[in-house]
Order: structure tokens, then sequence, then C-alpha cells
């Protein structure tokens, strides 16, 4: 089959550390299929798009808010992606929702390779797609992801390792590399903490008050100045 595929979707509809997490699905998709055009679906913003900047294993980077469109815009869409008669569609962890599945239908892959979950929260996957994979709940999620290939399509596993791969084009750390410099920090000791977590699904009851962190930065500064760290932004 593998000299048949032309064109591959991945559908990753879900945050951006989940789009990060498919990854090592993209690498091996280009190692196995390498005269094939990838390309990624995301919803949700530009953080999700870019993560994938720069990275080489795939063509288009299509970014579509479909919280944010109407059900015919969202059609429409849909209905354009499936004019592109891609071969195969994957529709990646941890996307368990009918809307999920709904989309891949309507973009119309030849093959749409999918999970059935352990909890399956009415997504009717048997009637969406065409080749499932049922969940391993105790497997990671990339190892889940890696399986749509290895089951999903009956491929040998690949003997590399999965790895993320987040590729920082040359303007972002040259823009990294000034800063650093004018504000003189360049020869410091810099801790960096994203305290941050998504707006959807209530996952804001994750996040830390910011009054912790500010008292961990604090800590970590001070144990840094007594290892004799260099000088800690903040130290002293």
């Amino acid at each position: 089959m593998d000299n048949d595929v032309k064109r591959i979707l991945i559908i990753c509809l879900a945050g951006v550390g989940d789009v990060l997490m498919s990854t090592p699905l993209l690498r091996d998709l280009r190692q196995r299929y390498k005269a094939a055009h990838i390309d990624v679906l995301v919803m949700q913003g530009e953080a999700a798009r870019g993560v994938l900047e720069d990275n080489p294993h795939i063509g288009n980077r299509i970014l579509f808010d479909f919280r944010k469109k109407t059900v015919f815009q969202s059609y429409r869409f849909c209905m354009g992606l499936r004019r592109d008669r891609y071969d195969i569609s994957f529709t990646v962890m941890p996307q368990n929702r009918f809307e999920y599945n709904l989309i891949t239908y309507l973009i119309g892959a030849r093959k749409r390779v999918g999970f059935r979950f352990s909890i399956s929260c009415g997504a009717l996957p048997k009637l969406f797609l065409t080749d499932l994979v049922p969940e391993d709940p105790n497997a990671h999620l990339i190892d889940n992801n890696m399986r749509l290939l290895t089951e999903g399509l009956s491929c040998e596993p690949s003997e590399d390792p999965p790895r993320l791969e987040l590729h920082v084009p040359p303007s972002s750390e040259k823009r990294a590399s000034d800063f650093l410099g004018d504000n003189d920090l360049s020869e410091k000791v810099l801790i960096g903490i994203h305290a941050g977590t998504g707006s959807t699904k209530n996952l804001s009851v994750r996040r830390w008050s910011l009054d912790r962190w500010a008292s961990l930065a604090h800590w970590a500064s001070l144990l840094l100045c007594v290892a004799g760290g260099g000088a800690p932004v903040g130290c002293g």
C-alpha cells in the first residue's frame, strides 16, 4: 500500500501539548512514506500551529477553529479538504468525541484510522472510521499514537524510539539571543516557568496560584545562589 499513498492528513484538534505528542508519529510517517504529502489539521490557535513550525516531516499546517465557526462554515471547510482526496487520515489521541470523528468522516480520506476508546463518550468510531485501534489505557499517549501505524495499518514497528520534536526557527533563536543580550542576561543562570494551562474543559482548575509560583521562583533563585551557580535573576 505504501506506493499508493500520496496524501496523508493528521487530525489533531486537541491542545498544544497533544499536538507536540503527535510529532513522533509524524516523523515515523515521513520515514515510511517518503514521497507522500503530509498535512496536519489543528484547531486550538496559533500556538498549536506554532508547535509544528519548521517541522521537516510535514507540508501544510492547517489551522481551523471549529469552536468559533458556524456549522455551515465548518461543513464547507471539511468539503474543501475533501477535495484534496487524502489517502489516509489519522485521528490521534485524545480526540474521543462524536464531533472529531464526524469531521474525519466529512473530510473523507480513503482510509480513516483512529481509536476505539475504552470509554466511548458517544464518539461512534465504527460509524465514521474505517480502521480502529483499541486504546491501551496503560500506554502513554505517544505510544498509543504510534499504534495507529503498527496495529491500524499493520506496519512493522520502527527501530528508532519515538521522540518529541520541536523545531525552533532561526528567527526565534535570534530574537531570544537579542533579548538576553539587551537585558544583560546572557551570562546568568535562567529559570523558565510555564505557569499556564489550556482554557477548555475546566483546565484552569489545574493552575497553581501566582503567589505560589512566585514563592517557588524565589526559593529556586536562593538555592542557585547558595550552590554558587552564577548570578540568577533576582538573586541578592
